[in-house]
Formats: C-alpha cells, sequence, structure tokens
C-alpha cells in the first residue's frame, strides 16, 4: 500500500484532531506542521512529534513537498490558503465552510480542476458509519420512498449557526438527496423581518451574516423537498442537532453531534401516542469502527480514509470542493430569498455574497471583518435589535 504524506496548515483544535487522524491511518504519515504562531506550532510538533515545523506555507511545500494538505484554519483564510496549495498539485482538505462566498468557491474548484487534484471539503459527518447504515436502509426499503428531510441546528444565534452548523447539515441533506432546484427562506430578528441593518461580522472570520431565526425550505429533484432552521437556544443542545429523512414507511433520524445516534420508526406516520416505536439502531464494531477508533472518538479518521481511497481509485471525494460550493450556495440562498421576498432558483446567477450587494444597494457601509470569538460576540448582536 503507497503511504501518503500529510501536512496540517492551521495548529488549533481542528488542526491538532486532524493530525490525530493522520497518526492514526496506516496509509498517511503526518510529515509537517505550518502555522503562523510559534508558540502553538512548538507545541504542535511535541504533542505529534512532529519535526518538521513551519511559518510560511510556500517553504513548507516545497522542502516537504506533501501528497495531502489540511486546512484548518479560520474560514476567511480558507480560499488563498487553499488555492496555494492547488497551484503546484497538492490534494486538499479544507474545514467548512468552504469559503466566504461563491467567486471564492469558483476559484477554488477551478484550480483543482486545473491541476486535476482532490479538493475536499471537511464534512466528516456525512462520512460517519451512521449515514453509511442509513442509506444501507434506505436502499433496501425501510422508509419507502424518501418524500422530505428535516434538519435543526445545536442552538446557535441563527446566521451564526447555518453558516458554522449548517454547513454540516446542509452537506448531510445533499449526501441523501442531490443538489437543490430552488430556496425559499425566512430570516428573523425578534418579531420582524430581518432587513440591512441587522448585517453584521460573524464570529471566527466567517464573514457576513444577519437573522437570530432561519428557516429555510429547498425543493430537490423527485419532489422531495427538505426543510432546516436556526435559531437560539439556551442552552445549545446537540440533540436537535440532525437530520430526519421521512419516507412513504417509515423515518430516518440522525440525532446528536458527536455520538452520532441513528434512530428508525418503522410506520407511515409519526405520531405522540407511538413515540415508543422509536428504534436505535445498533451498528456492528466492524461497521462502527476504522482502524480500533469509534467515530465518537476520532471522526477526522473517517476524511483521512476517504481522501486515500478516492486518490487509489482515482475518483471525485465524497466531500468535494463541488458540493461544499453547492452547500455554500444553499446558505447564500438564504439570504438571497430574504432580501428579494421569493424563492430563487439554484444555481445562483450572483457569485458574490448577497448580503454585501444588500449593503451596497442601500448605501450603507459593509461592516469591517473582526476576529472574535462567539461568546464575546453574541452579547454584541443581542437577542434583537
Amino acid at each position: 500500500m503507497r503511504t501518503y504524506r500529510a501536512a496540517i496548515v492551521g495548529c488549533g483544535p481542528r488542526g491538532n484532531s486532524q493530525a490525530e487522524a493522520c497518526k492514526a491511518h496506516p496509509a498517511v504519515e503526518l510529515v509537517a506542521l505550518c502555522d503562523l504562531d510559534e508558540q502553538r506550532l512548538r507545541a504542535a510538533g511535541e504533542r505529534h512529534g512532529v519535526r518538521a515545523l513551519y511559518p510560511d506555507l510556500e517553504t513548507m511545500l516545497a522542502q516537504e513537498q506533501p501528497d495531502i494538505v489540511h486546512i484548518a484554519t479560520r474560514t476567511d483564510l480558507h480560499s488563498e490558503l487553499t488555492l496555494a496549495v492547488l497551484r503546484p498539485g497538492v490534494n486538499v482538505v479544507v474545514e467548512k465552510p468552504l469559503a466566504l462566498t461563491l467567486a471564492g468557491a469558483d476559484r477554488m474548484v477551478a484550480a483543482a480542476e486545473e491541476a486535476g487534484v482532490q479538493l475536499a471539503v471537511h464534512h466528516q459527518w456525512s462520512l460517519s458509519p451512521q449515514q453509511r447504515k442509513a442509506k444501507e436502509m434506505m436502499a433496501a426499503g425501510a422508509i419507502g420512498e424518501l418524500r422530505a428531510v428535516q434538519s435543526s441546528g445545536k442552538g446557535y444565534y441563527g446566521c451564526y449557526g447555518l453558516m458554522n452548523i449548517g454547513t454540516h447539515i446542509l452537506d448531510q441533506i445533499c449526501n441523501f438527496c442531490g443538489e437543490p432546484e430552488w430556496c425559499f427562506a425566512s430570516v428573523t430578528v425578534g418579531e420582524r423581518d430581518m432587513a440591512p441593518d441587522d448585517i453584521v461580522q460573524m464570529p471566527h472570520g466567517m464573514g457576513l451574516g444577519a437573522g437570530e431565526r432561519i428557516f429555510a425550505h429547498y425543493a430537490f429533484p423527485a419532489g422531495v423537498y427538505a426543510t432546516s432552521e436556526y435559531f437560539p437556544r439556551d442552552p445549545i443542545d446537540v440533540r436537535a442537532y440532525g437530520v430526519d429523512l421521512i419516507g412513504t414507511e417509515g423515518i430516518l433520524s440522525l440525532r446528536g453531534a458527536g455520538q452520532g445516534v441513528l434512530y428508525y420508526y418503522p410506520d407511515k406516520v409519526w405520531a405522540p401516542q407511538n413515540a415508543d416505536r422509536w428504534q436505535p439502531v445498533h451498528l456492528s464494531e466492524e461497521e462502527s469502527t476504522l482502524y480500533g477508533h469509534s467515530f465518537a472518538a476520532l471522526s477526522d479518521l473517517w476524511m483521512v480514509e476517504e481522501m486515500v481511497n478516492c486518490l487509489c481509485e482515482g475518483r471525485e471525494h465524497a466531500t468535494s470542493g463541488r458540493r461544499g460550493r453547492v452547500v455554500l450556495e444553499m446558505i447564500m440562498a438564504v439570504y438571497e430569498s430574504q432580501r428579494r421576498g421569493m424563492r430563487v432558483k439554484l444555481p445562483l446567477a450572483e457569485r458574490e455574497h448577497p448580503l454585501q450587494r444588500w449593503l451596497e444597494e442601500t448605501g450603507r457601509r459593509v461592516p469591517a471583518l473582526e476576529i472574535v470569538a462567539y461568546r464575546e460576540w453574541l452579547p454584541q448582536v443581542g437577542k434583537s435589535k
């Protein structure tokens, strides 16, 4: 079996987690780490036993010649760093969301295609054993024909939940439904519709966002529809996080971050008086582990495995940059629908951020990018404006 040389850019929590996953895979060698913060870089090097430490990306690429680079940085840095890695023909796994705008995503996807390499977005939940099991059950007819998908975030403030956790949720919806045809959305602040004055820069470099409560309705081929909602919960509750796959003969529910529990409801209609019919779907050890690790303990390992497999098999990554762009488009369609007060067709013709265009059209200043943590940002945006 060939061994692939991997490097990590960004040595924060996500970078360290992906480094652990690379070390756990028998076909991957973690050869280098890169970060502008010297102290964080040294700490990560000691933690993972990596001596090749670089504050400069281009130097690392030239000297280490990795096969795969994991970009685990803030969102506002994704596009520039990804393009720098793709140009010399290196495969990339970039953290979600793919980019701040569709224009940026377009450049990234085009660069990967031109270089003939893989661009994957770190939507590891779509690779989980529970997702695979759900697909197997659906193929076997467990829920009949898929009719609808219902989904929800963990309970972050609406716009941040959409851009942060919503990327995972929408990617899972695409995993089961394909690509959406149109979107109709409602974005509100308090008891009123969201307006241009509500547009803010979101935490962690995730760009422009707006709205305390967001409800999105998407239409897919074959008459399948999906709904996705994001609103604040106090406290945040991971039990709310997930997707429900509603069929003509039953329901499959993927719930909870981390543990990724799959439930099955073997009836055409769910009713409270029949709640005891929900059944947890138990996976075997072979189905639920990879190289001795559970998905709950090291979910990033499934992303490493998928990259190795698609490189060996010469196929596109399951959570490719192209699908990551579709997910980002679904997010942008929410704001375009709210701006225009109507459902919008996908893909979107305009590739810049709808909220930036809204600000410019109404003569308002585009707020400057600020790098703050969610807990610091939340009191500023408030429950309503």
